[in-house]
């Protein structure tokens, strides 16, 4: 009897200290987005192709990467922050591979685990083609007033200028 209720024990407090760590890495993935952001635009109007929504079900930016910016980092203000698609992750470390076009970019999830959950049409970007972890974004003129990011390997990265 006293092993049942001290491997229930343990059982709850093993899941909690993992829980607890992938809330941990899920805050600091939020954390350090929202610095590559701000660290590497040179515009105030940004364009996100592919920004976490959830790190295994715990939420990174569901809704809230704008909000993040505007009330969470002082180094430097953003008229507008645009995300196009939001993905479900299942490492932060997880690759993607984006492709130009002559007016479009492609982004393949290399994670066949995560996926695009919804997409955002912009302005300057619409999503044209989209499957779980395969999306085409057309860039419309608008787009090139503002800095084009997309998330990789935990970072968030500057596309070149056209």
């Amino acid at each position: 009897m006293a092993c049942d209720s001290d491997c229930v024990l343990g059982f709850y407090s093993v899941r909690l200290y993992q829980t607890n760590r992938l809330w941990s890495e899920a805050a600091e993935l939020s954390r350090s987005i929202a610095n590559d952001l701000a660290d590497s635009s040179t515009r105030d109007h940004l364009l996100v192709l592919n920004a976490p929504d959830n790190l295994r079900g715990v939420p990174v930016f569901h809704n809230g990467l704008p909000e993040a910016l505007e009330y969470f980092q002082i180094r430097k203000r953003f008229k507008e922050v645009r995300i196009v698609g939001f993905q479900d992750l299942q490492s932060a470390a997880d690759e993607v591979a984006v492709s130009r076009g002559s007016d479009s970019f492609s982004i393949q999830l290399s994670n066949n685990n995560d996926s695009f959950t919804r997409i955002e049409p912009s302005d300057c970007l619409e999503g044209m083609t989209q499957t779980g972890t395969f999306l085409v974004v057309h860039i419309k003129p608008c787009a090139a007033g503002a800095d084009l990011f997309f998330f990789d390997k935990g970072r968030m990265t500057r596309l070149p200028d056209r």
